[in-house]
């Protein structure tokens, strides 16, 4: 496991610049926090007809964080959970995120992982 802490540059897609981190590097990833201001966000909403809500202006990541498993690439925007302070104070939590643009350089802290071991819970008595 390596810690990493990126630089994303102003107007980024932090989804797509994480992702393409991933896949380069053939590594596994997990973001532990990030905290700034993006200007748009596009945002799933879950739901059994799943609906995109895209807003436009300066919000606070309160939190941002998502674990990818090295070869799953392809499925990684889901895994994208954000928790948002609108400008008037409101908080939004743990939304799923498509894109999410940076309003200014951000720098999220990851630690980035190759061979991940698996373990299945509760652990069965041996007998």
């Amino acid at each position: 496991m390596s810690p990493y802490v990126f630089k994303i540059s102003d107007n980024t897609d932090i989804v797509e610049a994480i992702t393409r981190f991933c896949r380069k590097q053939n590594t596994g990833l997990c973001i532990l926090n990030g905290n700034e201001v993006v200007a748009n966000v596009t945002i799933k909403q879950p739901s059994t007809t799943p609906a995109v809500v895209v807003t436009f202006h300066g919000f606070s990541i309160l939190s941002i964080f998502t674990t990818i498993l090295p070869g799953n690439i392809s499925v990684m925007n889901d895994s994208f959970k954000i928790s948002l302070a609108w400008p008037q104070g409101h908080v939004v939590c743990r939304l799923m995120i498509e894109l999410l643009f940076s309003a200014g350089t951000i720098y999220p802290m990851a630690a980035t992982f190759n061979s991940p071991s698996f373990q299945k819970l509760p652990l069965e008595d041996e007998q």
